[in-house]
């Protein structure tokens, strides 16, 4: 097994216990549509500083289940949000992924970072 691929399923494996311990079901696919962001986060990162967390267990944590935690606190009523310096795409990216009902506009002022996030929501 790769490097790439081994980080990616201890990553699946990180987000599924944190998921649980947060109380959150998460479809399948939705995993899947993390683990994409996670492998573009972690390549564009080697470029561009997007963040400091990016070992699977603390990134599963810290960006994306607790990105995805916000979510259930979002009232059924809201259709639009905007993550305001954005960066690496949290909370907005898990938060659009779990919620395509929610309108997510992605704010970032850093040239690179605001590259980074087009790629990703062409890619997925």
């Amino acid at each position: 097994m790769s490097e790439p691929e081994r980080k990616r399923e201890e990553f699946y494996t990180h987000v599924r216990a944190w998921a649980e311990r947060f109380g959150l079901s998460l479809p399948e696919v939705l995993y899947r549509k993390l683990g994409e962001h996670y492998e573009l986060l972690l390549r564009w990162n080697e470029r561009i500083n997007l963040t400091r967390i990016i070992e699977p267990e603390e990134a599963a944590r810290f960006h994306y289940v607790e990105s995805l935690y916000v979510g259930e606190f979002l009232l059924p009523s809201v259709r639009r949000i905007a993550d305001v310096g954005s960066g690496g795409g949290f909370p907005g990216i898990p938060l659009a992924m779990a919620r395509p009902d929610v309108e997510v506009v992605l704010i970032e002022k850093d040239r690179k970072r605001a590259v980074f996030l087009l790629e990703v929501v062409r890619r997925l």
